[in-house]
């Protein structure tokens, strides 16, 4: 007889798998508790003594009853557990029964229950405003189980390839509304309000049990959210109902959603390509509830093009989407009951700025997606999440977006939002790879990051670039309808990207996926064409031998302009050795061209001085053969190589100097003023004068874009003249140009003095108040802070959090501090302050201050939740002296850190390319300075 069924220190075995659940939920939101009732049906492969499954806090599991002969339809045989052993670590109970187990199929009922917190993880609590007393406080309860906190609702076996059918029923008090994956397929009153039983069940799970987790239960207090709080009750009806939803399809136990409160819902419905109405919903509280029609809208509209893409119809018999006041991540794609932030998905089109509606459009594709990507076909195990989020957000928030929106130019907009940030963070040793071994639940937390998302649809780009985008979205097709219903890995995609393609595709994208990094291209030319050369990129620019051993196969999509200006790309070429030359007609050392054309690739390009000026001269001609993202490209690759030492930090103040003369695209614009804001943000503490200079070369640059574009729309201008008008007026504001600042404070004294906000634009509003706290004093303070407390919409609270970290003065910044870290704010939003407060240079210390006071609550707080890391690292990434990373480094030195260890790490080195950044090029960017009439 098996003895273990451990052959995976982070994995179950397939020695017990579920087939199907049946589970019946009782959520009490007067007392704050949970408890459940169900059996899942298992295939055991093999003799065994126990069965092994996961359970976590707060879920206590009361009981558990094994029950044979069901391909039968009999139960005459029923043995109650004999013993429940509890891991805690492993979040594993092992349930022995006398005899064990043969192999054949049972079915295992189940009994447990639990505390509803505000954990944000699991079955928790979120809260709004009462309906009825708006100084009160009532709850709701949702779920949000990725990736590892389904079992803290339900028994399970919470690992993705254990895919099976759900049964759900939510017993609930009368005049809420339950939710859950699937749609409802009856109702009943419940007189007692109690579990049902069941003849299969037998009484068995009712009778008092041994087993009182106490290791488990004591869990709950320390994980406990502080702003829920006891004895408030939300609801008092004596009456109870049923609520049966139908069979899921099989999905992952990540993806099982439920949730029940006091809510509202706005409907629509779509028309299927097999012809059948499928109805969606947007749920909220009843003060969100009419900002949701925007993104039901967008609903409606995306999920016909994705099923014409993948000719592959959405498989549920409808969508519902519930708007959450309270939520670790942004977004979550549970199957036919996507879940998100109030800050993501609601907005109110007539006021809204730009930037808000494109974000409330990018998330809503990016969750549809995953209806196929993730939901539909989902990943064997975490090391290939990359599966789910990277495809996500590629085709929802790239290819999708260009179909609905073209004039977003949703290309150009991801080479700053995803291929930017992913390359940021996949220039330091303290990366990871797009598959990343995941051998337990810490490691897998910390995937979720700008590799797993950006760096991973950055890549998938490229190789769209190479493929094709007709030919690669007939590869995925090929994988999606190869693994319907089940689960994949990175292989099978590549076999059908291959199928589609007749490209090796494997061979290609082998070293972008399982090696950490990416290259840098180092280009020398002779008369007859360019040489190039690949080495890994480090920010840090101290690869090792170990660290450099990668070769990349790296497509250059060459642009080259013949003597007549016509411009070709040939997407042929790659570099596949350490080092090769390419022939170009005409000379390397003569001809225009430039590699990375359109930016596809994900690598940076070093060229010598004299091609850096020539392309400099290219970019600013009338008919240019560089499209706007090869210019963005060029400044992104300049600025990136200044920081890291490779280029002298007064080459790339040079071309942002050359190219903002004549440029007129926002978005070259916002990489024009980047290195900009970078700079001074590192140099903060650093030569006063210098900052100063640096003020008025922005001020400079800014100051004509303004009084071209003025303050107020005119007929005919686009989206792209609105982007740029805002961008220029907040960057000289901030420069302190006299009559933007002066202007700034006009619009904003309106709304301080009269409560009138007509003359601050949402695409300013950010801006405007995070300004006037920065230059004001306690009547702006008082004046945001009330806006926080009573925000319109989402999007001004948002703003006022950005905004009350810009104190200054010392009271009013101390009084932010004490803020943060009140009841009065939510959990979910405490990262975004401590990100608002560490961009103020005049915080900055006193936030690694609070982060020290603190630390034991702040880790108690954000314990297991996706935020943790970038918590952490907020507090001190910004510093920037050798010391700082030596003091962060001994004050972590006896913390256990395994939640959050990447992200620790990652933290520490940024500090220390600030310190190599400032000693190697301090002297450099004084001299540009200097020379170019901006030190006094």
């Amino acid at each position: 007889m098996a003895t273990s069924l451990q052959t995976d220190e982070g994995r179950l075995t397939k020695t017990a798998v579920p087939s199907h659940y049946n589970l019946t939920i009782r959520t009490d939101l007067a007392a704050h508790t949970f408890s459940g009732i169900g059996d899942i049906t298992l295939k055991v492969a093999h003799a065994t003594p126990f069965i092994v499954l996961h359970a976590a806090a707060p879920l206590q599991l009361h009981a558990a009853v094994l029950i044979e002969d069901i391909a039968l339809g009999l139960t005459t045989k029923r043995r109650k557990a004999i013993q429940i052993k509890v891991d805690e670590k492993k979040e594993r109970v092992h349930l022995y029964f006398d005899g064990g187990l043969e192999k054949g199929t049972y079915r295992l009922a189940l009994r447990w229950g639990g505390k509803l917190d505000g954990s944000m993880k699991g079955y928790y609590l979120s809260s709004y405003p009462s309906k009825h007393d708006k100084n009160e406080t009532s709850y709701y309860a949702v779920t949000q189980h990725q990736p590892t906190s389904a079992r803290r609702s339900f028994p399970c076996f919470d690992e993705p390839e254990y895919k099976a059918t759900y049964s759900i029923t939510l017993l609930s008090r009368k005049g809420t509304v339950s939710l859950s994956n699937s749609a409802v397929s009856s109702t009943t009153a419940s007189p007692t309000g109690e579990l049902p039983r069941s003849k299969i069940w037998a009484d068995d799970l009712f009778e008092p049990s041994p087993f009182e987790l106490s290791d488990v239960s004591t869990t709950v207090e320390k994980t406990a959210s502080p702003e829920i709080e006891d004895e408030k009750p939300s609801l008092h009806s004596p009456e109870w109902e049923l609520v049966t939803f139908s069979t899921t399809p099989k999905i992952s136990s990540y993806l099982i959603a439920f949730a029940n409160g006091e809510l509202e819902y706005k409907e629509s419905s779509f028309i299927s390509t097999t012809g059948r109405t499928v109805p969606l919903r947007f749920y909220a509280t009843y003060d969100q509830i009419e900002q949701t029609a925007f993104a039901l809208g967008v609903t409606e509209k995306l999920v016909p093009l994705y099923e014409k893409i993948f000719d592959i119809p959405y498989p549920l018999e409808k969508l519902w989407t519930l708007v959450v006041s309270d939520f670790d991540l942004g977004a979550m794609e549970n199957w036919g009951l996507i879940t998100g932030r109030t800050s993501v998905y609601c907005c109110d089109p007539s006021s809204a700025s730009l930037q808000t509606r494109k974000g409330v459009v990018g998330t809503t594709s990016h969750e549809i997606a995953h209806s196929w990507f993730g939901d539909l076909v989902s990943p064997g195990w975490w090391d290939n999440l990359w599966l789910n989020e990277s495809f996500a957000t590629l085709v929802g928030e790239l290819l999708l977006i260009d179909r609905i929106e073209p004039t977003w130019r949703a290309h150009s907009t991801f080479l700053t939002d995803y291929l930017g940030r992913a390359l940021a963070l996949d220039s330091l040793r303290s990366s990871h790879p797009i598959e990343m071994a995941c051998p337990d639940e810490a490691t897998i937390q910390q995937i979720f990051d700008a590799v797993s998302y950006a760096k991973g649809a950055s890549v998938l780009r490229m190789l769209s670039a190479v493929m094709g985008e007709e030919k690669f979205l007939e590869g995925v097709t090929i994988y999606l309808k190869a693994h319907l219903y089940g689960s994949a890995t990175t292989a099978d995609l590549f076999d059908g990207l291959t199928k589609a393609s007749g490209i090796t595709v494997a061979e290609l994208m082998e070293s972008w996926t399982k090696k950490i990094g990416y290259p840098l291209l180092t280009v020398t030319e002779t008369t007859e064409g360019i040489n190039v050369r690949q080495n890994r990129y480090l920010a840090s620019r101290d690869a090792t031998p170990e660290e450099d051993e990668t070769i990349w196969h790296v497509p250059l999509q060459l642009l080259l302009v013949d003597k007549d200006g016509k411009s070709t790309v040939d997407g042929t070429i790659f570099l596949k050795e350490r080092e090769s030359f390419f022939p170009i007609v005409g000379g390397g050392k003569e001809g225009v061209y430039k590699i990375n054309a359109g930016a596809t690739g994900v690598y940076r390009t070093l060229y010598p001085a004299e091609r850096m000026e020539k392309l400099a001269k290219e970019a600013i001609k009338s008919d240019s053969s560089l499209t706007l993202d090869d210019r963005m490209n060029l400044l992104q690759d300049a600025s990136s190589l200044s920081r890291s030492g490779h280029l002298r930090t007064s080459s790339a103040l040079t071309l942002v100097r050359t190219l903002h003369s004549v440029e007129k695209a926002s978005l070259v614009w916002e990489e024009l003023l980047d290195p900009l804001f970078e700079l001074s943000d590192v140099w903060w503490e650093q030569d006063e004068e210098v900052q100063k200079a640096l003020t008025r070369l922005r001020k400079e640059m800014v100051k004509p874009v303004v009084e071209r574009l003025g303050w107020e729309e005119k007929e005919g201008e686009g989206e792209d003249e609105r982007e740029l008008r805002w961008l220029a007026l907040g960057a000289a504001a901030w420069a302190g140009e006299k009559e933007v600042a002066e202007e700034y404070k006009r619009r904003f004294d309106l709304l301080l003095e009269q409560g009138d906000d007509s003359l601050i634009p949402s695409d300013l509003r950010r801006s405007i108040f995070r300004f006037a706290v920065r230059f004001g004093g306690r009547a702006e303070y008082e004046k945001i802070l009330s806006i926080y407390r009573s925000p319109p919409t989402p999007a001004h609270k948002s703003a006022c959090i950005a905004a009350l970290g810009e104190a200054r003065e010392p009271e009013l910044l101390k009084r932010t501090m004490e803020f943060v870290l009140s009841k009065e704010v939510k959990t979910q939003d405490v990262r975004n302050f401590f990100s608002g407060i560490a961009g103020n240079s005049s915080a900055r210390r006193e936030l690694w201050e609070l982060l020290k006071r603190e630390y034991e609550p702040l880790v108690k707080r954000f314990a297991g939740n996706f935020q943790i890391g970038s918590v952490i690292k907020t507090c001190f990434a910004s510093l920037s002296t050798e010391d700082d990373a030596l003091a962060v480094e001994a004050f972590f030195a006896d913390k256990d850190t395994s939640l959050y260890n990447q992200a620790l790490l990652q933290g520490i080195e940024s500090i220390r390319s600030n310190a190599s950044w400032l000693t190697r090029d301090g002297d450099d960017v004084r001299d540009w300075l200097q020379e170019h009439g901006y030190l006094e």
